[in-house]
């Protein structure tokens, strides 16, 4: 971005920030703790799993396409297995 990207940088360093609005019952009860990671991970397991499982699915396109691409370039273009990744 250059300079304009650190003009727009510099100037956003003096906008104020709002202040914070604070729930009194939720700075009282200071004993609850957050859950860590197993107890989320039991709470929400489906969400997790379905995420998981999504990115997995996204890697076999991928996947495939990098390991038919080369072959395909050759046949249809005609190009050496050397130069058909450059094209």
């Amino acid at each position: 971005m250059g300079l304009p990207g650190l003009l727009v940088a510099l100037l956003a360093l003096t906008i104020k920030e709002p202040a914070r609005r604070s729930d009194k019952a939720l700075l009282a009860d200071t004993t609850q703790k957050s859950p860590g990671f197993p107890e989320q991970f039991k709470r929400h397991r489906s969400a997790y799993l379905l995420h998981f499982a999504g990115f997995a699915a996204l890697s076999i396109p991928f996947n495939v396409t990098l390991l038919w691409a080369r072959p395909f370039l050759s046949r249809v273009l005609g190009l050496t297995p050397l130069r058909a990744p450059t094209q």
